[in-house]
């Protein structure tokens, strides 16, 4: 008698469930007319949210990189540019040291003429002892020169770069002396018509030389006087 029951009501089980589902139905549309609602509205904004449910989230758009922007390409220069340019840069061609002019050798007691009206002699030259004051300087036997300088010429001349050099028998440097206070080179200017001495102690380079040479040199447009002999005790 049960399992006669049982069969019977598994059998109505679906029926009885559609039946319910269309009494729920109709009651909803009932109350959802009563309110004023808007059925098919309702009904496809229920299917728009069932349909995003099951959508997969969109990705938000990212910015497309924008492409750094590329430089102009310089254009080469023209011939005619370049020229331009180069006439700018001034002449860089290496200028030939000046040749120095030096004079004929003369003896040691004789004046020596540069040429342009002004003249040069040597009115003492001894040895003496030198006595090494400066750095550097170191105390021996010693020349001591007295250069005169006489200027015939219409115009002045400039003593503050005179160079007096010695030079031993083989040609070997002196060295200038002064430190030792009987040195008094010559400086500033030399007047027309006017003559000027200085004196030199120059250290020789052999105590003991056969002959010497003393240069007189007054500026670097002028030649060089050049005396030799032998040295005077």
């Amino acid at each position: 008698m049960f399992e006669r029951t049982r069969g019977r009501l598994g059998r109505r089980g679906p029926r009885l469930g559609a039946a319910a589902l269309v009494v729920t139905t109709v009651a909803g549309g009932l109350w959802w007319g009563l309110a004023g609602g808007d059925w098919d509205g309702a009904v496809a904004a229920q299917g728009a949210r069932a349909g995003g449910s099951e959508a997969s989230p969109t990705a938000s758009p990212s910015a497309a990189p924008s492409a750094a922007p590329s430089a102009a390409p310089t254009a080469a220069p023209t011939p005619a540019s370049r020229a331009g340019s180069a006439s700018n840069v001034p002449d860089q061609t290496p200028v030939a040291p000046r040749k120095e002019v030096v004079l004929p050798a003369v003896g040691l007691a004789e004046p020596a003429s540069f040429g342009n009206k002004v003249s040069a002699r040597l009115t003492t030259s001894v040895r003496v002892e030198g006595k090494g004051q400066g750095v550097g300087e170191r105390s021996g036997p010693s020349l001591l020169v007295t250069v005169e300088i006489t200027n015939s010429s219409a115009a002045q001349i400039d003593l503050d770069y005179i160079v007096v050099n010695l030079y031993g028998s083989h040609g070997a440097p002196g060295q200038l002396l002064l430190g030792d206070g009987r040195s008094a080179p010559m400086s500033g200017k030399l007047a027309s018509k006017t003559s000027r001495t200085g004196t030199y102690v120059l250290r020789l380079p052999d105590p003991t030389p056969d002959t010497v040479t003393v240069t007189v040199n007054y500026g670097a447009q002028a030649p060089t006087a050049v005396f030799t002999g032998k040295v005077r005790t």
